[in-house]
């Protein structure tokens, strides 16, 4: 009887719980995960020292756990592995599973602390921006990293693994080396600027077919965290997800008392859990990542890249609808995200990591850089954003280009710190500054291309209008005329349209500016905000709002090969759908408009076209000779 009861026993107890610190050994970069395991058996997982991999989910079965990975570098396509572990005693034993390979890999657990450092790399040749990864042991050594390009490969690598990175007195010596189709070796060296907190200096590597690229870089830290507050902030999502799941009242507790995020309190967090209990049974919880933790900012923080504490996470939730009787996803939100109500900014209160927010009582708007009287049109007026050409030809126009007057000012467009003044050399010899902004926490505005004097210090808090500069001015074709680059940008998040978010008195003025703005790749790229990733070549069709209403032709297909092309490829089209004519496009003079050269293809017959375009709107008046005015043009409609 014993012996049978052992054996019913044995069979019956509970499997081992995964949670812990791991030793990852297997995968080249050899990191270590933190795994926290919910009530109903999920796993919510952070790997530590790798920038382009996170865990998008898992779950415990028995004794088998199977983790889902996600990888993303400076290629092209995502990456998708499985991860499947059995107990080994206190360890994990089992494979990864990525494009039908097996590696094995082996986790142990771990007693040891650590400090992980999210830095940004960013290669000055190439233009090309590099997540990278350093952990360090208590004594400050160096005991691993990874790196993972963002817009490319040909900084380093795609990606890889930061092998050594020594600081000797300031001077940074850094190894890494990338396998898979191509290997590479690649050494960074730089000298630690600590008036800026800056790396910068040299990179090179070599690869499987032995060409040695290199060029320039700099560096910053973005923050750091350690065992503790990871683990801390993981089992602080993993009780949200049961409070969430058993449909609790304390699933609100993962918010802070203060909780403001655009307007958004708790009691309104605590409203929408109920109103979402009343609606929906059997609720499921996935938590995806974090893909990065920050929980503290220490005095080498670069003033570009610091924010508030903060994580980059996934959540979404799914149940059954108790009006459709049909499973739902319900609530899903992933940050970083620029709108709110947000769930990035962390804080602690009663002993628990909580979203804090971002402290705004009302959704972001930002006002103009510059007065309605002082915008100037000889040029272009603006340059819009998402553009390709001029210094933008394959990477899309990042901002807006603005042009004033000459002896005007440049105007805070909202209130904020000054963060950071620094030269920009991308015209030298000019001697021009770009003046960053915080607007609030992770929102950044840059005043670029700003000439002596400047009227504003690091530290300064501007409120809206408030002078800071003034305009660049240039010399282009026999005008002088003055501009600066204007943009918006979330913290790591790239760059984003300012005319999206502009408040009542910006649009206003807008409206006004935006309809006397001409530039050259208009007919292909109308819009104040462009794709920005719009891949060549660029093409648009153009159609009449009113079938017949003009002699001319019906619809017009425009073809720019590239970013670098100042010219179209033209083909004009009849009410069929069949061309009439094809050929090329030269710019010409236009009274207040753009004005072009169609040049038919085999005759040469050249006929001069002027035209206006607004948005998804384009005037076309063509006539033998350019037209004086746009009295009787036609109105084309741009098509998706």
């Amino acid at each position: 009887m014993s012996l049978l009861l052992t054996s019913l026993f044995f069979f019956v107890a509970p499997a081992q719980d995964v949670t812990g610190v791991y030793e990852v050994s297997g995968p080249t970069s050899n990191p270590r995960v933190i795994l926290q395991e919910t009530a109903s058996g999920d796993i919510i997982g952070y790997l530590v020292g790798s920038s382009g991999t996170w865990i998008t989910s898992g779950h415990r079965s028995g004794s088998e756990t199977v983790i889902e990975l996600q990888g993303r570098d400076g290629g092209s396509e995502d990456w998708f592995g499985t991860l499947r572990l059995h107990p080994d005693g206190s360890n994990l034993d089992g494979a990864l599973e990525i494009d039908k390979e097996d590696i094995p890999v082996y986790l142990t657990q771990s007693k040891l602390d650590f400090v992980e450092e999210p830095w940004i790399w960013y290669d000055e040749t190439n233009d090309i921006m590099t997540n990278v990864r350093r952990v360090l042991d208590t004594t400050g050594a160096f005991t691993g990293g990874s790196f993972s390009a963002v817009d490319g490969c040909d900084f380093m690598a795609c990606g890889g693994s930061v092998e050594s990175w020594t600081d000797a007195s300031g001077t940074h010596t850094i190894h890494t080396t990338s396998s898979g189709d191509c290997w590479q070796d690649g050494d960074l060296i730089g000298t630690w600027d600590p008036s800026g907190n800056e790396l910068s200096g040299t990179w090179n590597s070599t690869n499987c077919v032995w060409t040695s690229p290199g060029g320039s870089f700099i560096g910053g830290k973005v923050g750091e965290t350690n065992r503790k507050h990871a683990e801390e902030l993981l089992l602080s999502l993993a009780t949200f997800v049961d409070d969430f799941e058993s449909e609790s009242s304390a699933a609100a507790d993962l918010f802070h008392s203060a909780y403001l995020s655009d307007g958004v309190t708790k009691a309104d967090w605590q409203s929408q859990f109920s109103t979402w209990f009343a609606e929906y049974d059997a609720i499921e919880v996935t938590v995806e990542g974090p893909q990065e933790i920050v929980t503290y900012n220490d005095s080498d923080v670069h003033p570009w890249l610091i924010d508030d504490l903060r994580i980059s996470w996934k959540v979404s939730a799914q149940g059954l609808s108790v009006s459709t009787a049909t499973v739902e996803t319900f609530w899903e939100r992933e940050e970083p995200g620029f709108l709110g109500p947000d769930l990035r900014y962390i804080g602690t209160e009663s002993g628990r990591y909580v979203i804090v927010g971002n402290g705004e009582a009302t959704p972001l708007t930002i006002g103009l850089p510059i007065q309605l009287s002082d915008v100037n049109y000889s040029i272009y007026g603006v340059w819009p954003f998402g553009q390709h050409g001029g210094g933008h030809a394959e990477d899309g126009h990042g901002g807006l280009d603005i042009e004033f007057q000459l002896g005007t000012l440049v105007r805070a467009a909202a209130e904020g710190e000054i963060l950071d003044i620094r030269s920009n050399t991308s015209h030298l010899p000019a001697v021009i500054w770009d003046i960053i902004q915080e607007v609030r926490p992770g929102v950044r505005l840059q005043y670029g291309e700003v000439q002596d004097p400047l009227l504003v210090s690091v530290g300064d808090v501007v409120t809206p209008g408030t002078p800071i500069g003034s305009p660049w001015e240039i010399t282009y074709s026999g005008v002088t005329y003055a501009m600066i680059h204007f943009a918006l940008s979330a913290t790591l998040g790239g760059d984003l349209c300012p005319v999206e978010w502009w408040d009542a008195s910006a649009q206003a003025d807008w409206d006004v500016i935006w309809p006397q703005c001409h530039y050259s790749q208009e007919l292909c790229e109308p819009f104040a905000c462009n794709d920005r990733d719009a891949e060549p070549p660029y093409t648009a069709t153009w159609e009449l709002e009113t079938a017949g209403s003009a002699s001319g032709p019906d619809s017009i297909l425009f073809f720019r090969a590239d970013g670098y092309a100042h010219d179209y490829v033209y083909t004009f089209f009849d009410a069929t759908g069949t061309p009439t004519e094809t050929g090329v496009t030269e710019g010409a003079t236009s009274p207040s408009t753009l004005g072009y050269k169609f040049i038919a293809d085999g005759t040469g017959v050249i006929t001069f076209g002027a035209v206006d375009v607004l948005d998804d709107e384009m005037q076309l008046l063509l006539e033998s000779t350019m037209p004086s005015s746009m009295r009787g043009a036609a109105i084309y409609r741009y098509q998706e």
